[in-house]
């Protein structure tokens, strides 16, 4: 559908979106962060007169590539904010805006059969994602008494109905919005779920915010491009325990016996290494407004 809304959008009124959108992905590739939340946002006006425009020639699919490039544009401004967060160190909010950057482009790949730059962006990310402590999951299961469908107001589970969950109906999306959560069935913990933001914490631990994304921290303090894209690798690395101590030492972990009788018997640690590698950086779709 980006493609549709590109060839079918009128002139002058696209011509401003196209234009809107290729300034943001050059403050992007110039690393200027300021305009995320200020100088670009999207322009509803222009919108919803597509979409009017839309209803009077009776053309169903123009309002719904609106709604498909507009998620599009929020992209970029999301990714921003993504890369700000990183900059001010503010790594466990830049996890979730991460998710939201994912979550677009997982929206627009469901209705829109040209990805353009969207899949180098997803694997960008995805990468991104290998930087951050958080490899398990909280995914709950609830029992839903009451709920409605977001444009007719109908419960979605009724022939009265008549959109699907997840569908584009004139520029809107049809969701199921739940009005009374009776109870939480389940909850469980997973490596893959759906929604990556529900994440499990220590709430002891005391280590800096710096030790706790030590990885993130290090892959930032290189200056690499934000937008170059990188493979991270992991393997495990043997080591012995106290490699300087001697057999008739007394061992280092303070069990009273040498060396040689105490953790020179013990198998090798494991320790995980990770080892990032460069590669180029994304070359971004720039819209001809000729």
């Amino acid at each position: 559908m980006l493609k549709y809304f590109i060839d079918n959008c009128p002139n002058d009124l696209g011509k401003e979106l196209f234009q809107l959108t290729n300034e943001i992905k050059l403050k992007l590739k110039e690393e200027d962060y300021e305009f995320c939340e200020t100088d670009f946002q999207f322009p509803n006006n222009t919108l919803e007169q597509i979409k009017q425009i839309a209803k009077a020639s009776n053309n169903e699919q123009l309002a719904n590539s609106a709604f498909v490039f507009k998620n599009y544009f929020f992209l970029w401004t999301s990714l921003a904010r993504f890369f700000s967060l990183l900059d001010t160190r503010q790594f466990r909010a830049s996890w979730d805006k991460l998710q939201d950057c994912l979550d677009i482009i997982r929206l627009i790949g469901r209705h829109s059969q040209e990805r353009y730059d969207l899949n180098d962006v997803r694997t960008l990310l995805e990468s991104y994602e290998q930087l951050y402590p958080f490899k398990v999951f909280l995914s709950s299961e609830y029992v839903v008494t009451k709920s409605h469908c977001s444009i007719c107001g109908k419960s979605m589970q009724s022939l009265s109905c008549p959109h699907r969950k997840g569908k584009l109906y004139w520029g809107e999306q049809a969701f199921e919005v739940f009005d009374d959560i009776k109870t939480i069935q389940a909850i469980c913990v997973v490596k893959h779920p759906e929604n990556k933001r529900c994440i499990i914490e220590n709430v002891d631990d005391m280590r800096s915010e710096d030790e706790k994304y030590a990885l993130l921290v290090q892959f930032l303090s290189k200056g690499f491009p934000k937008l170059m894209q990188f493979q991270v690798d992991e393997s495990i690395e043997e080591r012995k325990r106290f490699p300087n101590a001697y057999p008739n030492d007394l061992c280092p972990c303070g069990s009273g016996l040498k060396y040689k009788f105490c953790c020179k018997k013990k198998p090798n640690i494991q320790h995980k290494v990770y080892r990032v590698i460069y590669k180029n950086e994304i070359s971004l779709k720039h819209f001809d407004l000729g």
